[in-house]
């Protein structure tokens, strides 16, 4: 990795004649003043401040933490449907040998009397 210092930049425009408020207000917040253009009614000074590095190690192990909760998900989905799919399995199986609720009523419609 470089050493180099990466700066983040803001720009704002002030009415004139209050640059000197907003220059103070600014340097209280971090930023470092760097320029000014003067225009005939406003002025724009500019600001910097050094980037704030971006913690790559809490970045991974919340992706790591991501991607095992994906996995407990998909593996409960799968074994949810594997059960889903066996009771229907077993349902089918009951009907299909007459062993069911609607045993001995088959191919009769509501009304037909025997």
């Amino acid at each position: 990795m470089s050493d180099e210092i990466r700066y983040e930049h803001k720009t704002v425009q002030t009415v004139r004649g209050t640059d000197g408020l907003v220059i103070s207000k600014m340097q209280k917040d971090g930023w470092e003043f760097v320029e000014q253009s003067q225009g005939t009614l406003r002025s724009t000074p500019t600001f910097r401040r050094p980037r704030k590095p971006v913690p790559w190690r809490m970045v991974g192990v919340a992706a790591a933490g991501l991607a095992i909760l994906a996995a407990m998900i998909g593996t409960a989905v799968a074994r949810e449907e594997g059960r889903v799919g066996q009771a229907d399995g077993l349902l089918e199986r009951q009907t299909f040998r007459g062993t069911g609720p609607d045993r001995g009523r088959a191919g009769r419609r509501r009304g037909d009397h025997a």
